[in-house]
This record gives C-alpha cells, sequence and structure tokens, in this order.
C-alpha cells in the first residue's frame, strides 16, 4: 500500500466462485456486494487508514452490470454497502 502514491482507487468485485483470482479477467469484475471475493472493503479500509483521502471509481466491466435495467439503484447499492463496510471498520 502506498498511499502517498495513489491518485484514484480502481474497485471492482468478483463474485463468481468457480473463476480463480488468476482467471480473473474484466468480463468478471462486478459491482461490490456482500459476495465480494476481493476484499475491497479491506484494502480501502487499509488505504484510508494510512492517510489515503482521495476517490475510488467502479471499473465493474462485466456484461451484467452494464447490461442491467437497474444500474442507478445497483451503484446506489454497492456504494452504500461499502460505506457502510467502511464504517463498520472504523468503528
Amino acid at each position: 500500500f502506498y498511499p502517498e502514491h495513489t491518485g484514484i482507487v480502481h474497485i471492482s468485485g468478483l463474485v463468481d466462485s468457480t473463476v480463480t483470482l488468476a482467471q480473473m479477467q474484466d468480463a468478471h469484475r462486478v459491482l461490490i456486494d456482500g459476495t465480494d471475493r476481493l476484499g475491497n472493503i479491506a484494502q480501502i479500509a487499509t488505504l484510508r487508514d494510512m492517510g489515503f483521502a482521495g476517490p475510488a471509481s467502479f471499473e465493474a466491466f462485466a456484461s451484467k452490470v452494464h447490461d442491467s435495467p437497474t444500474l442507478g439503484a445497483d451503484l446506489k447499492r454497492s456504494i452504500a454497502f461499502i460505506r457502510e463496510g467502511l464504517a463498520r471498520k472504523a468503528a
């Protein structure tokens, strides 16, 4: 972790349990929720605790994200999940 050299954090989740980390490709990158296997909350919390105060940007390239008819609501849910997870880590 190098928060002093980090300008933006790109985040996405991996939920497919049949895909190993080595097999993960952009098509597997989804929004972050409780089934995320990548530990995004812990990573963001660590960066924040080390002084990072910059932005995070979703890089969820899976077609199921892009094709969702409820994308706005999906994004709001994912952002709320991240905020709640970070608040629990900070408590």
